[in-house]
């Protein structure tokens, strides 16, 4: 799954440069390279573009580079965190709304991804649950997501548009 993940990831920032299907190293040459190739584990880029922390840091799915790179901001007014806070009028229950508008269903024994959640989610985890089927258009509802965490789920069905609208992951 999580190579699908990067896969949907890099259609959206393949350089204009490299023909589809290919990511640039972002190099003098513009060197062009199989998508394959980003985040392989292999340091094909002689920058070691293809392989950086940042991009390829969660490949284990545990979803913590999100949470320890992301800024705390602060409200002046009350001298208290964003974390305490949610801007999102529908959160599912068994979910947490923190950081405005952050949503953690993290091991809450989910079949599905939940359909019950604000449009304007920007990162959503739903890692250790039970969702083994993403049909066409899962998240069609949540185009505003920057950050997506579907890890250890048992995944075996990937519909070809599960990923449909997400065009800012």
């Amino acid at each position: 799954l999580l190579f699908v993940f990067a896969w949907n990831f890099l259609l959206f920032v393949a350089s204009e440069d490299c023909p589809l299907g290919e990511f640039s190293c972002e190099d003098e040459a513009n060197t062009c390279l199989p998508q394959a190739k980003w985040c392989d584990g292999v340091i094909d880029c002689a920058n070691f573009f293809d392989e950086n922390e940042w991009d390829c840091g969660d490949n284990e799915a545990g979803g913590d580079i999100f949470d320890t790179n992301s800024q705390n901001f602060t409200y002046d007014w009350f001298n208290e965190t964003a974390a305490d806070w949610c801007d999102l009028p529908n959160v599912p229950e068994v979910c947490a709304c923190s950081d405005l508008t952050k949503v953690n269903c993290e091991g809450k024994n989910l079949s599905s991804v939940p359909d019950d959640i604000s449009y304007n989610v920007t990162r959503l985890y739903l890692q250790g649950n039970n969702i083994q089927t993403l049909p066409d258009y899962s998240f069609i509802n949540y185009m505003m997501l920057t950050h997506l965490n579907l890890g250890k789920n048992g995944m075996t069905i990937l519909h070809p548009r599960a990923f449909s609208g997400l065009f800012d992951l």
